[in-house]
Order: structure tokens, then C-alpha cells, then sequence
């Protein structure tokens, strides 16, 4: 009998945990989820390339009532400044690497790859393939739907003024379609542009969303 007792026990008890951590993953999944992520200064065009000066981004998260926050930024030739603090206490993250180690590592790694190559192994390159205009159209079509259920499952708030185009007029004209069926709000501003790829502009979203309605949303 005291075998069975203590097996009984040890299976109460994991039912027990098992139960208590359920009911506290829902409760995080009810909590609501707060993000605001602003860019200002945006300039980008396939002739003048990316990241002109005067380029600013600012993104924040509050969770679990503000016990989970995350605060990063960046200005133009700076580094980017994160913070992460958990029930008020900061969270060191991992240095990110600049873009001179990265490009040193890429170097180092390349200059392996073709000594390994002299050796008579032949390197193979991956081609990249560009989608159809039908594969485009049906993408678009299933981001409309998404991003429609996803409006009514969280409450979103954007401003801005942005100009925007593809390489393709056509991929601009169907985003134009898509872009009058999900009646965005009124601050924000989209003016297509079909003379070539850019985007220009600032851009402010906020969004509040119980991250349990991902369940809804995606099933």
C-alpha cells in the first residue's frame, strides 16, 4: 500500500504542475501585448540606395502588465541601444556584431571556401528564382485575408505619409488593390509610386493585441 500511495502522490503532484502551469500560460496569453515602432527619415530607392542620413527607428513592447519590457533604438552612424528588463530588472542581451567583424568574418569565410575549392571541388551557386505574376497576385490575396482577420483581432493605430513602388508596376498596382480593401486609417498615407522601387517616408504604429486571439487568427 505505501508504494501505491507514493505513486499515487507523485502522479498528483505532476497533475497538480501540470494544471498550475496551463493555467498561467493562458493567463500571459490574456494579458495583453503593447508595441510601438516608429521610423522616421526613410528614403530608399533602387537609384540612391538605403539609409540616407536623418534615418531614425525607436521600437518598445510592454507584456505581463509591464513586467516584460523592451526598449531599442537607433539615429543615423550609431549603434543600436536596446533594453530589456524583466519584473523591473535589467536583461543584459548579446553585444551585436558590427558591420566591419561581420564583413571581416564573411572574408575569412570565403577565403576558406575557395582554398577548398583549388582542391578540384567545384563550388555550386544557388540561383534565385523571381515569382509570377499569378504567384504574386495569389500571395497578395492570402496577406489581404491575414492581415484582415488580424485588424479585427488586435486594435492598431497608424499615422504616416509614405510613397512606395515596386520594380514591377504591376506588383504597385495590385498592393493599391489590396490597400482599399482593409480601410486603413485615415493618418496614415500611402501615395503608390510606379516609376521605380522606393520608399519614402515616416511611419508611427501602435498595437495592442491579447496574444491568445493568434490562436483565432491563424487556425
Amino acid at each position: 500500500m505505501a508504494a501505491v500511495d507514493l505513486v499515487a502522490a507523485i502522479v498528483a503532484g505532476v497533475l497538480w504542475f501540470l494544471a498550475g502551469f496551463f493555467v498561467l500560460v493562458v493567463l500571459a496569453l490574456c494579458t495583453p501585448l503593447r508595441l510601438s515602432a516608429s521610423a522616421y527619415g526613410i528614403d530608399i530607392s533602387e537609384a540612391e540606395g538605403i539609409w540616407p542620413d536623418g534615418f531614425r527607428w525607436r521600437l518598445r513592447m510592454a507584456w505581463l502588465l509591464g513586467l516584460l519590457q523592451l526598449d531599442a533604438r537607433q539615429d543615423m552612424g550609431e549603434p543600436v541601444r536596446r533594453r530589456v528588463t524583466l519584473f523591473g530588472i535589467p536583461v543584459r542581451t548579446a553585444p551585436k556584431v558590427s558591420s566591419e567583424k561581420r564583413s571581416a568574418r564573411i572574408g575569412v569565410a570565403g577565403g576558406a571556401g575557395e582554398k577548398k575549392g583549388s582542391g578540384g571541388r567545384k563550388s555550386q551557386k544557388v540561383g534565385s528564382r523571381r515569382l509570377a505574376p499569378h504567384e504574386i497576385r495569389s500571395l497578395l490575396g492570402e496577406a489581404g485575408w491575414f492581415l484582415r482577420r488580424l485588424r479585427r483581432a488586435a486594435r492598431v493605430h497608424a499615422a504616416g505619409d509614405l510613397v512606395y513602388g515596386f520594380s514591377d508596376p504591376a506588383v504597385t498596382g495590385w498592393c493599391e488593390g489590396l490597400r482599399h480593401t482593409l480601410n486603413l486609417p485615415r493618418q496614415l498615407r500611402l501615395t503608390p509610386s510606379f516609376e521605380e522601387g522606393r520608399l519614402q517616408g515616416w511611419l508611427d504604429v501602435q498595437l495592442t493585441v491579447y496574444p491568445i486571439t493568434y490562436v483565432w487568427v491563424v487556425t
